[in-house]
């Protein structure tokens, strides 16, 4: 029951990325001991247990759902379920292996998905990041995605707006490829975790790379970058700002899918100067409401 009650929960999170994300750390410590996929009968509460426990076949019919899912909602997407929807599969993603992962499912994340928002470009990223990483430390490569076809993602992972912390993100998938990475050279060094994983990002690239001449080219060129790279090189980077635990009403995230409701109405409106007043005018008198 207690597994049970935890798949549904994960089923209601809408716009809710970091209590989604607890709960599936909270699945995973459940279903330690227990194989509970015998007594589900519906896709996605499946594909939530794939999300973390690893299947050791090929899921082709469930994958060749996932395929119509994604094709038939694909940007811009207004419903919260779908997005929700959205993450589960990504999660789903994450945990496969390079041999696994299903070439179509990657491509049509990645040319079709990424830009929707900053939590579904990094889970995009990280399933990308298994393909292009994997092989080079002993995971058994995957037939489909060969070297032409992850050029191909690399290429539109470039050409993506994506957040300074993505941006960062997919640093290391580039490694093994005579392409320049995402830059970060607007980075600001201060002693939080987007620094860290900056650091740790370049490091690894820089360690690893296969032409090293791209890394001044992508990092900041100032004072604070390296300097906040010596503290992280000698493990002295953020040693005392780490906060520890954290209360399940600090992982709510604020509804602001209205200002995208906004700015679609203003898109639509025919006189849009008469729209704005309107909303201002809404706005001002919620102040007056309190």
């Amino acid at each position: 029951m207690k597994i049970k009650r935890i798949i549904e929960l994960i089923k209601r999170c809408n716009d809710q990325p970091i209590i989604f994300h607890r709960l599936y750390g909270h699945l995973a410590h459940a279903l330690k001991s227990v194989d509970y996929l015998h007594e589900l009968n519906d896709d996605w509460s499946r594909m939530v247990i794939y999300g973390v426990v690893r299947s050791k076949y090929a899921n082709q019919g469930l994958e060749g759902k996932v395929m119509v899912f994604l094709k038939g909602h694909r940007p811009p997407v207004e419903s919260s379920e779908v997005r929700l929807r959205i993450w589960i599969v990504l999660y789903y993603m994450k945990n496969r292996t390079v041999s696994q992962l299903n070439h179509m499912i990657v491509f049509e994340l990645v040319s079709n998905f990424m830009g929707m928002t900053s939590f579904i470009d990094g889970l995009i990223i990280s399933v990308l990041a298994i393909a292009t990483t994997g092989p080079s430390f002993g995971a058994v490569g995957n037939k489909k995605l060969r070297e032409e076809c992850i050029e191909h993602l690399l290429e539109q992972v470039k050409k993506k707006n994506l957040s300074l912390m993505n941006r960062a993100m997919a640093i290391p998938c580039y490694f093994g490829h005579e392409k320049e990475p995402p830059l970060v050279v607007d980075a600001v060094m201060e002693e939080n975790l987007m620094s860290v994983v900056i650091l740790e990002r370049v490091c690894f690239y820089a360690k690893f790379a296969k032409d090293s001449r791209f890394v001044k080219q992508i990092v900041p060129d100032d004072h604070m970058f390296i300097e906040s790279l010596r503290k992280y090189i000698n493990r002295q980077f953020m040693r005392d700002n780490v906060k520890r635990g954290c209360a399940v009403s600090e992982c709510v995230v604020e509804d602001t899918g209205v200002f995208d409701a906004i700015r679609r109405a203003y898109g639509k409106a025919g006189n849009k100067q008469r729209f704005l007043s309107k909303v201002v005018e809404f706005v001002t008198g919620l102040d007056n409401e309190q």
